[in-house]
């Protein structure tokens, strides 16, 4: 056998000093002539020099071990530190080797965490030495580029050709286009490309999860499956045409397997491309029963590239091709748009010639048998490099919308969903397992809520005792149960409109918004509440308020068992309220109100069906010159307070902002002959409302006090000017009513 270069040294050495020194006892490499230390028989045994012809190596002997046992996923192994003996078959130790006389090691490769040895390599004998491989820490991941096939027919199998996933590790120098992934639906069946059979319609979300260790790292992309059938490309018709069957024929163009397309099953996946002007494409689709308002799906690519713009453009493909439905011409009112791309990313798995857009050529009714559609090419634009271009096609689905092949005529459920639910919950199929019945007399078992849908969808309320689940045309009922949920607070949380109430008014809360909390924190506006003082019930709008003082309301509401409650504190006075709407006729002794316009078509008038703090009119629309007169009959002679309910129109910004006014600047206002100082009254800035009318945006304005005789007495408000919003426009407020408060009570 061939030794290694140290061992013949090591033996040329030897031979020398045996002659040179005849008398020597001690050879070479610790050989000796003699006895067997362990012999009895008196002989003498002479160690070996080193191996001879078909000697061969039969054992190591660590020394020392590799400097690194401890690796990171996707280093190499290196022995750098080896020291060893290798022991052969006569018996020939040669000592002290290192890494440098291996003849190999396996793996050689980028380890893996799954990996914890690695066999050296000595003349042939192999050693198993231990080592550790740690995964590689995870930093992120992203899918930079979808599929390039997210859309497929029932019994299509998935393909994730084209996707990159892009992962970053602490321990990478750069990131890295992963390939070890997994990918599973939201129920957490896996999804294998070229594998996994796609058997139900609807929309898909898929996560990819790449884990390293303890760490796991997901994205996400979204699939359709159709219900229906696609015509590939490459099913091609053969020599004679099929008596059924789904074909196509490609008159002209070019029919290639170089890009990334979806294929028929058993065969290499196929797509059209290089079409011009006479070339066609005719789909033979085949139904075995006549079938209404089928959508016919183009995948096809754009190839109109647009170099300086680094994409390919949009092409109009009602142009470049005529539609055919059995020779009659399809007619587009819109024109029929196959959508361009930007170019892939350099490294991507992605190709820019492959980009696949669904475009929606037709809806059309087809025939028992066959029905042929046809795409003429009568048009090829020039892209931007010069060169025609009429698109690459993949296939033609077929779908369709209501009609199912085989639908499920029964359904036994095995495993029941949750069915106690509590108000404000959606129903929860995810435990539920059933056995589907098909219309060829085939049994779906294990099915899960996967391929459902349900009724309702919405949140459940108490009214609701059943649950309708659908498969496939299929219904099944299935009955639940909703408690109330239990109320654990009230609150108040938007103020009525009004606190301040004259004796003798019916108690309003419009405007008054209140929230319920309940046991799951969940929160919601209730209107299904209680309004009582004492043992008092107050009914807004109809019990009257027949007692002067302050009066705190109680609002109560119940709900799953348990009740809540919160406050509200008014104000109930001993005076006169005049409401904007009190013109006209009036009784004696009744206050009303005179509008007075300066000049014909003034613009004050009473508005009727407005947002009404009270009543049902205010006066808007007011102009200089305007007056607004008053007729207060007081019963009582005395001092008393002044509050004017009105509404600021004055924008000081645009959107959001703020209301306010200088009530000084546009109003002079007299008690009888007497002008009111109103230079000080202040009109406080609101927020805009909500979805609410700026325009009636009330709130109660303090004038102070007025002294009143005993009978009828006149507050006049004359419009003496206008103020400017951010817009330009003049603007008064509007007045709703006026409040006057007994003072001397």
């Amino acid at each position: 056998m061939l030794m290694n270069k140290k061992s013949i040294l090591v033996g040329f050495i030897c031979a020398a000093l045996a002659v040179s020194q005849a008398f020597s006892l001690t050879a070479c490499n610790g050989a000796s002539d003699t006895k067997d230390p362990g012999g009895n028989d008196g002989t003498i045994v002479e160690e070996p020099h080193e191996p001879t012809e078909g000697d061969i190596c039969n054992g190591l002997t660590i020394k020392t071990m590799p400097t690194k046992l401890v690796y990171k996923a996707g280093e190499k192994f290196t022995p750098a530190g080896l020291l060893f003996d290798a022991t052969y078959e006569n018996g020939f130790v040669e000592e002290d080797l290192t890494a440098g006389d291996l003849d190999g090691w396996k793996p050689s490769a980028a380890l893996t965490p799954d990996i914890d040895k690695v066999t050296i390599i000595f003349e042939g004998f192999e050693y198993d030495i231990d080592i550790t491989v740690q995964p590689k820490t995870l930093l992120s991941m992203e899918i930079t580029t979808k599929p390039s096939v997210l859309t497929y027919s029932i019994g299509s199998t998935i393909d994730f050709g084209g996707m990159d996933v892009i992962a970053t590790y602490e321990e990478d120098d750069e990131p890295v286009n992963e390939t070890n992934y997994k990918v599973t639906d939201a129920s957490g069946k896996e999804y294998v490309s070229g594998e996994t059979v796609l058997d139900t319609p609807g929309t898909i979300e898929l996560t990819v999860t790449i884990t390293s260790g303890e760490t796991s790292m997901s994205d996400t992309f979204s699939i359709e499956v159709v219900n229906g059938f696609s015509v590939q490309i490459e099913d091609g018709v053969g020599e004679t045409a099929p008596e059924s069957g789904s074909y196509a024929v490609v008159k002209g163009g070019q029919l290639k397997t170089d890009l990334p397309c979806t294929g028929s099953e058993g065969k290499t996946p196929g797509y059209a491309g290089d079409f011009y002007s006479g070339h066609s494409m005719e789909f033979h689709i085949w139904s075995d029963r006549a079938v209404e308002n089928a959508d016919l799906i183009l995948v096809a690519a754009s190839t109109l590239i647009n170099t300086p713009a680094g994409r390919m453009d949009d092409m109009v493909l009602s142009d470049i091709f005529e539609v055919y439905v059995d020779d009659v011409q399809l007619v587009y009112d819109d024109p029929v748009i196959l959508p361009g791309n930007a170019f892939p990313e350099a490294g991507s798995n992605a190709n820019r010639w492959a980009m696949w857009e669904n475009v929606n050529i037709g809806t059309i009714d087809l025939k028992e048998g066959y029905t042929v559609v046809t795409l003429k090419c009568v048009e090829t634009p020039q892209d931007t490099n010069g060169d025609y271009r009429a698109g690459n096609f993949d296939r033609l689905d077929v779908v369709y919308p209501d009609y199912i092949a085989n639908p499920c005529t029964n359904i036994e459920i095995t495993a029941q969903p949750k069915t106690a639910y509590i108000e404000g919950e959606a129903f929860d199929p995810s435990d539920l397992v059933f056995t589907a019945t098909y219309e060829d007399g085939t049994v779906g078992e294990g099915l899960t809520a996967d391929v459902i849908e349900w009724s309702p969808m919405r949140p459940l309320t108490t009214a609701d005792d059943k649950v309708t689940i659908t498969y496939l045309g299929c219904e099944k009922e299935i009955a639940i149960t909703v408690a109330e949920k239990k109320i654990t607070s009230l609150a108040i949380t938007k103020a009525p409109n009004r606190v301040l109430f004259a004796k003798g008014e019916a108690l309003d809360l419009t405007g008054m918004e209140v929230t319920a909390t309940y046991e799951d924190d969940s929160t919601e506006k209730i209107t299904d509440f209680t309004v009582s003082a004492g043992d008092v019930t107050y009914i807004p709008g109809e019990t009257t308020l027949d007692t002067a003082g302050e009066l705190t309301l109680t609002l109560t509401a119940a709900s799953g068992g348990a009740s809540a409650t919160t406050t509200l504190e008014i104000s109930v006075f001993e005076g006169i309220t005049v409401q904007a709407e009190a013109t006209g006729e009036h009784g004696e002794n009744e206050s009303y109100v005179e509008l007075v316009p300066i000049k014909s078509g003034s613009g004050v008038r009473v508005k009727n069906g407005a947002a009404l703090s009270e009543g049902g009119a205010c006066v808007e629309s007011i102009v200089t010159g305007d007056k607004v007169i008053f007729h207060v009959y007081a019963a009582v002679e005395g001092d008393y307070d002044f509050v004017v309910r009105l509404c600021s129109t004055l924008r000081r910004e645009s959107g959001g902002g703020t209301l306010a006014a200088d009530l000084d600047k546009v109003f002079k206002v007299t008690v009888g002959d007497t002008q009111l100082d109103i230079s000080g009254v202040e009109v406080p800035e609101l927020d805009l409302p909500a979805g609410g009318s700026i325009w009636f945006n009330w709130q109660d304005v303090d004038f102070g006090k007025v002294h009143l005789e005993a009978g009828y007495n006149t507050i006049v408000f004359e419009c003496i000017g206008v103020e400017k919003d951010y817009q330009n426009q003049d603007r008064v407020p509007n007045l709703d009513a006026i409040d006057l408060v007994y003072a001397n009570a």
